[in-house]
């Protein structure tokens, strides 16, 4: 009795999580009259749409020209500050978990702090930075900063917990190449937390909102996550579809490394 209650219970908490996910969907393949009725006619509730249509989405990819290059856009960022986490990270990593020099317990819980830290307490002397550094209104005011973010680098350092120190140092044995040492041993073992890592990375930069609001000036830079965001830039139709469309890269993203993402979580030692 008490296994069926925890399936139904499971089962419906999926439902729940699923159910925006469907109507959204659902919503994409509507045409422009079914939507309006649906959507401003008060509280009616349809999921299947009546006469599906994939003119939204030719809507949104082609007779919108602002579409295609905020998506862009967000493949830029997400992409970039993924690629700079992959290497920064992983050496950040390595250093504080197993390295040993002075000074090196304090880095780790000034690394947790700041991880800890609110947007919001980190974003006048991010925004004072970006200003001086003369990158503001550019690409490289979210690239930068995110590409030294601690989030990435605490995951990995409790990966690394797996990590035996002995395997390490048989690597020192053969080398004194600190690249070849985080190359040949210590990716190969954490392989799996590493993917998980940067996927984590990937959709939170993904998903940027505050940043770009507040660090570009220019609509045309603008992440497709803020455009979408904001009340009046795209119509209802155009909108639905182009939720879907920009779900898709983060759904294909995790097909292709679930294995990963659920094996590194799972090995992770907090």
């Amino acid at each position: 009795m008490k296994k069926t209650a925890g399936y139904v219970l499971m089962f419906l908490c999926a439902a729940a999580w699923l159910f925006p996910l469907v109507v959204t969907i659902c919503s994409s393949l509507m045409d422009p009259e079914e939507l309006k009725w649906v959507y401003d006619g008060g509280a009616r509730v349809r999921l299947a749409p009546a006469f599906p249509t994939w003119r939204n989405y030719f809507e949104a990819l082609v007779a919108t020209p602002s579409f295609l290059p905020m998506y862009w856009n967000s493949v830029l960022v997400a992409g970039s500050v993924t690629a700079a986490q992959a290497v920064f990270s992983l050496a950040a990593a390595f250093a504080l978990r197993m390295c040993r020099f002075r000074g090196r317990g304090l880095l780790r819980f000034l690394y947790i702090a700041v991880m800890l830290m609110p947007f919001q307490v980190t974003l006048l002397p991010n925004y004072i930075l970006i200003k001086r550094l003369g990158i503001y209104d550019t690409f490289w005011a979210l690239i930068l900063p995110g590409a030294f973010a601690p989030l990435a680098v605490f995951l990995l350092m409790q990966f690394l917990k797996s990590v035996p120190e002995e395997l390490v140092e048989s690597g020192l044995l053969e080398t004194s190449s600190p690249v070849r040492i985080l190359k040949d041993i210590v990716a190969p073992a954490v392989r799996p937390g590493w993917i998980a890592a940067m996927l984590l990375v990937f959709a939170e930069y993904w998903n940027l909102v505050e940043q770009p609001l507040i660090l570009l000036k220019e609509e045309w830079r603008y992440p497709l996550s803020l455009a979408l965001g904001m009340e009046g830039r795209v119509s209802l139709p155009v909108l639905f579809a182009g939720a879907v469309v920009y779900m898709a890269p983060m759904l294909i993203l995790y097909r292709m490394f679930e294995e990963e993402l659920l094996t590194g979580l799972g090995r992770a030692r907090f």
